[in-house]
This record gives C-alpha cells, structure tokens and sequence, in this order.
C-alpha cells in the first residue's frame, strides 16, 4: 500500500508534457490600401509580436478597419475601431503608406497594453510591387488563302489592236508586176503580235507562149496569218513576221475565140519585216517589205497555144499604207 502511494505522488508531482495553446490574434484588421502598401498579415505579425509577453486579456479582440488613400504628395489613413461597445476613428497624416501602418501598430498596441508600446517604433519594410507579366501577344490568325493568279507586268496583256490598210505592189506571183491592195488587224502582247490580213492583186494580162496576141488575165485574192516580233527604237516600231496564206488564183483568157476561165487554189509562206512611223499619238505610216513562198505553183495553160503564166518561186510584195492604233 505505501509503495502505491509513493507512485501516486510521483505522477502527480511530474510536469505537464502538452504546451500552451498559442496566443489567439488581439486585432481583426480589414486593411484597404494600394498596391505598395504594407499587407494586412504584416501589419497583424508585427502587431501580435509586439503584444507576444502581455498578459492582458484580448477576449473580445479589437475591430479595426483602416482605409489609406494618397492625395498628392500626401498619405492620408482614417481608422475606426471597435471593441465590445466602445468605437472609435482616428485621421492620420503621413509621408508615405509605410509610416502611416507603423503608426497604427502604436495606436493598436496602446490600445491593448500601453505598458507594451515599443520606445522605438516599429519598421516595416514597404513591400515590392510586383507588375503582372504582360499577356503574350495574340497568335495571329492563320488565313488560308488560295494563290492569286501570276500578274502579268503592265503592257504585256493581249491588246494594243490596230488597223492598217496598205497598198500592195507584188512582182512575181502574177505575170508582171501587179498592183492591189491589203486589209490587216493586229494585236500585240509585249513583243509578240499577231495579225490577220485579207489581200489582193488586181488583174495582169500574159501571153500565150506561141502566140503573143493570146492570153489571159490572171489575179489573185488571198487571206492570211502572221506572227510577228516588235521593237520599239526610237520612236519607231520594228517588227519582224512570218505568215501563211491561203486562196485563189483566177485566171480568163484573151485573144482567143471561146476564152474560157480557170481558177486554183493558192498557198504560200511568206517572212518579211515592217516599220511604222507615227504620224500622231494613234496613227502611223506603215511600210512592209516580204518575201512569198508559193506552195503551190498554179499553170494556166492556153490549148494549142502553150502556157500563160506559172508564179515564180519567190515572189517579193512591198505594202505602204496607214495605221491605226486603238
């Protein structure tokens, strides 16, 4: 029985293993300031540091509600307070937010235990401002377009169309030389042209090969195609070509009794150039030079008589006219 007394009171005489519960907070603080001001839970930790050894009751703790606005170079802070019943505000002028919250922290620990207002007051740090990172900039849309068409350069386009009407001299495709004329119509896209061209030789008379007092008429008619090369030099447009054609040879004799008529069909090829001198801003005089090629050689024979004429092999036609640009 003793040894359990013994026991008993050495249980009871052992220190207690579980600590004190921590000091509840003696402010409740809603703290409105601007951006570089002091935090509230800093102002509340240097507050509660302060009061950490006092003894006086903080049940219930005070309401304090601080507004800091700037107006100019002045720092202004209104501060209601309120504990239990009693309230109060305060209306504090300051260099800067930092002095007017270390301010407060005197006002609210005089409030509680003025035995423990500091002799020095105390510092807070003013707080960085931290900028947000800027947004990054928006992707720009992607925009799915479909290739445009190659632009041709200025000029290169087909047109340019221009008019021209010549007459024709022509020594060999009929027996002679022979006179007429030409119609053509051009375009041109840069340096490449292209025309068409209807064309005749009014009639020339040849002689039968054995007798000089028969013969026929013969003429020509014909239409054609050319492509072309042009220069500009000088005010001057150069042109090389080189064409086809396509028509008829006709043919009545003469000097004869019962004359009778005969046509043929004609082709040719035929390479040459031209020059056109502008005359005013649309027209121009043109001059023509080619060398014709028959395809065919047509013969116009007389019975009894013998032949009248076949064109020659090369034949030569120089065009002068006008022409007229649109």
């Amino acid at each position: 029985m003793r040894a359990q007394i013994a026991l008993a009171a050495v249980v009871s005489l052992a220190p207690s293993a579980h600590a004190e519960p921590p000091r509840p907070s003696a402010v409740s603080l809603t703290w409105e300031a601007p951006a570089g001001c002091p935090s509230s839970e800093r102002i509340l930790a240097e507050t509660d540091r302060i009061l950490a050894g006092s003894t006086v009751r903080t049940d219930p703790p005070i309401e304090a509600r601080a507004r800091v606005r700037q107006d100019g170079e002045r720092w202004l802070l209104s501060l209601e307070t309120r504990r239990g019943e009693v309230a109060g505000s305060r209306e504090l002028e300051g260099e800067s937010c930092t002095a007017l919250g270390e301010a407060m922290i005197v006002i609210l620990v005089l409030m509680i235990d003025p035995a423990l207002v500091p002799e020095t007051p105390p510092s807070l740090e003013p707080e960085p401002v931290v900028e947000p990172p800027p947004p990054p900039p928006p992707a720009p849309p992607v925009v799915t377009r479909p290739a445009p068409p190659p632009v041709e350069p200025a000029g290169c386009r087909w047109g340019r169309p221009a008019l021209s009407l010549s007459a024709l001299g022509d020594l060999g495709a009929l027996p002679g030389p022979a006179g007429g004329g030409e119609l053509a119509f051009g375009l041109r896209r840069c340096a490449l042209g292209a025309s068409l061209a209807a064309r005749g030789l009014a009639p020339r008379t040849g002689e039968a090969a054995l007798d000089a007092g028969a013969g026929g008429d013969l003429w020509l008619y014909a239409a054609g195609a050319a492509l072309a090369l042009h220069a500009d030099l000088a005010g001057l447009e150069l042109a090389a070509a080189a064409g086809f054609e396509a028509g008829a040879m006709s043919g009545q004799g003469v000097g004869i009794n019962n004359p009778d008529s005969g046509r043929a069909l004609w082709l040719a090829a035929s390479a040459g150039g031209a020059i056109v001198i502008p005359l005013t801003a649309r027209l121009g005089a043109r001059a023509a030079v080619d060398l014709v090629v028959p395809l065919r050689r047509p013969r116009f024979v007389i019975d009894d008589l013998g032949a009248v004429h076949r064109a020659a092999a090369v034949t030569g036609r120089l065009a002068l006219g006008l022409e007229l640009a649109f």
